[in-house]
């Protein structure tokens, strides 16, 4: 699956939330990187965007998160999250197979 800057078909963050600042953040264990990680939330209907040479945007409804890669190589994140939804949010990392540190919320 091919991820442009045009997105992939999916859910968009309600206006209200699109206005929000980032409030939450974290780290992705493992060595996937910023488009595996952007395939695997498409592939369970998040849309899915490149928003730059090497990071990749998913968006849903209730989220929208920006993955890339930190100075030392690690995979993190960084978005707006409905606070409603933060524990959704651990729940749809887990039932990916993705492990996960969320920090802010």
């Amino acid at each position: 699956m091919e991820i442009t800057s045009g997105g992939t078909e999916g859910p968009r963050l309600g206006d209200e939330l699109a206005l929000s600042d980032t409030n939450v953040y974290g780290l992705v264990l493992g060595d996937d990187g910023p488009e595996e990680l952007a395939r695997t939330f498409a592939r369970a209907g998040w849309r899915a965007r490149k928003s730059s040479y090497d990071e990749y945007e998913v968006e849903h409804t209730w989220a929208r998160l920006r993955f890339f890669r930190d100075r030392g190589g690690a995979d993190v994140f960084a978005g707006t999250v409905d606070p409603a939804h933060l524990a959704r949010l651990a729940g749809t990392f887990t039932g990916l197979g993705l492990t996960v540190r969320i920090d802010g919320g």
